[in-house]
């Protein structure tokens, strides 16, 4: 009995290793990102560009309203490139990033109706019935607000239209299809970090249904217009996963313990960050002053928002 308790306790243990790497995974998507779309025009390093996202993740966390005009001041500082890359960048890795969670949940809500059939729990199979009839309805909100997303950030500029074309006209289609690449393994690091939680919390689950679960949690999450999808993620996570039978307390633990790692991790890699770039990541008075005048010096082609961590 006690060789039983101690193996399932180390294939427990070894599932939350699993599932901080998934986090760590997560956090290392974005600078990548920008490492592929910048290659070529600054010599940053992407162990570089990864402690610089990381700590001005960090401010995010711990100064919200100042985290991404930090982010555009160290970018512009360490990298050397003007504003109007920085806003190109930010432009192109929007639209690659949403166009492609777009798809994937859609994907993945269709799926959630077609296989809903095949549960066997009676909670599950009326959700799954309820949702079929609301599949269209469902497809078209997230179209629409995503759309609407797009057009209040990203058009508020008469100059939109030809922003992007010059912009789009800069970067090659190698670098769009790698972009999407690492977007889609950033969704694949976030099914992963998911199903590894529910199952260590002892709840035998469908990974098919997790996954649709986490990718329309996390879309939500990202057009909630609120910083680190807070509360759009959670409510629907939570609301998803009850649906799948998992009971209320655990599927609230899955949320909070996901953010708790979040920001465990985000911590850890941004005083890494903070390190490797002589950064005195505890001086708020310094870098909030360094933030309201970063975000007063912005272009106004600046119309894209950060992305979830």
């Amino acid at each position: 009995m006690d060789a039983f308790v101690w193996a399932l306790n180390f294939e427990k243990s070894i599932c939350y290793l699993i599932f901080l790497l998934f986090v760590i995974f997560n956090f290392s998507n974005e600078p990548f990102r920008w490492w592929l779309l910048f290659r070529g025009k600054t010599t940053l390093k992407y162990k570089e560009w990864f402690g610089l996202f990381n700590i001005t993740a960090l401010f995010s966390y711990l100064l919200p309203k100042f985290g991404f005009p930090l982010r555009l001041y160290f970018i512009h500082t360490k990298t050397g490139l003007n504003f109007n890359h920085i806003s190109s960048g930010i432009l192109v890795d929007s639209l690659v990033g949403y166009t492609t969670w777009i798809a994937v949940a859609g994907i993945s809500l269709v799926l959630l109706i077609t296989t809903g059939g095949n549960s066997s729990n009676f909670q599950a199979k009326t959700f799954y019935f309820q949702a079929r009839k609301f599949l269209p309805a469902l497809i078209i909100l997230i179209l629409l607000l995503a759309i609407l997303y797009v057009v209040i950030r990203l058009s508020r500029k008469t100059n939109f239209l030809k922003k992007l074309h010059d912009t789009l006209k800069e970067i090659q289609s190698k670098q769009i299809l790698l972009l999407t690449l690492v977007t889609l393994l950033d969704i694949a690091f976030q099914i992963g970090r998911h199903n590894t939680l529910v199952w260590a919390f002892g709840c035998e689950v469908s990974v098919l249904n997790v996954s649709i679960v986490a990718i329309i949690s996390c879309l939500f999450g990202m057009l909630s217009f609120m910083p680190m999808g807070l509360g759009g993620y959670d409510v629907t996570l939570i609301f998803g996963l009850t649906q799948l039978s998992v009971p209320l307390h655990i599927a609230t633990l899955v949320v909070v313990t996901n953010r708790a790692a979040s920001f465990l991790v985000c911590f850890m890699l941004g005083l890494y960050g903070a390190s490797s770039l002589g950064i005195q990541w505890w001086n708020f008075s310094y870098y909030k002053k360094i933030a309201m005048k970063s975000a007063k010096e912005l272009p106004q082609e600046r119309s894209a928002t950060q992305n979830n961590q």
